[in-house]
């Protein structure tokens, strides 16, 4: 179980998701990793956005969000993902539309182990028509009686409309969750950053403090309306720092690791990664750049550096 938390409005789509894996059974969960990535970012032909997941953690052998990616962009003959940074084959043409279709049917004709157990998936973000750009928020759902997809992936009609609120896995419930993320909103105010995404993160370390099930390191993803900018900003927001290390011949320098999430584009895929802050990714005219400045190596003549993200592997 896990918690994704989406706020998407006229200024800009948010996404925060925690990334611990737990096992389920007894009285207590366990954890089996905190720090498993559950966030896939992306750019399609007439949209961009954010996908998240929870429910089963593993389709088959593959990481959820590994099959996930599989789906959206199966790759040709040669290294599939997860076992190349980046490049392969992305999106091409493809829309907004044919990404849901191609999740909806790969989960229809899975395996009944998968169709029995639950399985949510959260897509928000915009889609580009013309010179309209309309924000959206969906929700896709498979279980016992089979897959179901709600949402609004329309023109808005009402002023309720335009400020779209996801919440999918162990969250919050009547209104607790506006509660946390006005609360937490208030305290970030005066930082330069989105007073939103602040009061998101807020929300999911306040309901990891209260349930095994969520855990306090996070993921937030920033996509502005494309009207307003193309710049995306992920950042890896851990609760304490997560050590690595980079060897060399003569060398070995510790640092705070940076965990990237997927990004999914027209012309290449970046898999998930270990590394250094200052990552970032040219497509399409688009921008998707790692927030986490701060994770730079000082005085050490490295200005990036990564490794693939290796895998837990199904209990």
């Amino acid at each position: 179980m896990t918690l994704i938390l989406s706020i998407t409005d006229i200024a800009a789509a948010r996404h925060v998701s925690d990334r611990r894996v737990t096992l389920l059974g007894g009285t207590v969960p366990r954890v089996h990793s905190p720090v498993e990535n559950k966030t896939i970012i992306f750019l399609c032909k007439d949209a961009i956005g954010v996908i998240g997941y929870t429910g089963v953690a593993y389709i088959g052998s593959e990481p959820t969000d590994q099959w996930i990616a599989n789906v959206l962009a199966p790759q040709p003959a040669g290294p599939g993902l997860g076992e190349f940074a980046i490049g392969g084959k992305g999106l091409g043409s493809a829309k907004l539309q044919t990404l849901v279709w191609r999740l909806r049917n790969a989960v229809a004709n899975a395996p009944l182990p998968l169709r029995a157990r639950v399985l949510q998936i959260a897509i928000s973000g915009y889609r580009i028509r013309r010179r309209r750009c309309l924000p959206f928020g969906l929700e896709l759902v498979w279980n016992a009686l089979g897959p179901k997809v709600s949402g609004l992936m329309r023109q808005p009609r009402s002023l309720g409309q335009r400020t779209i609120v996801g919440q999918i896995g162990d969250g919050f419930v009547g209104d607790e969750l506006r509660q946390h993320v006005i609360a937490g909103a208030e305290q970030n105010r005066e930082e330069n950053s989105d007073a939103l995404l602040r009061g998101m993160v807020h929300a999911v370390r306040a309901r990891a403090a209260q349930t095994a099930t969520v855990g306090g390191d996070v993921m937030t993803v920033l996509v502005p309306n494309p009207r307003l900018s193309r710049k995306v900003v992920w950042k890896f927001e851990p609760e304490a720092d997560h050590p690595a290390v980079i060897e060399g011949r003569n060398f070995r320098r510790m640092f705070s690791a940076v965990y990237s999430p997927w990004i999914i584009c027209p012309d290449q895929v970046s898999c998930p990664m270990v590394a250094t802050g200052g990552l970032e990714m040219q497509s399409c005219g688009w921008s998707f750049a790692c927030g986490n400045e701060d994770a730079r190596i000082p005085d050490s003549g490295i200005i990036f550096a990564s490794s693939h993200h290796h895998r837990t592997r199904r209990p």
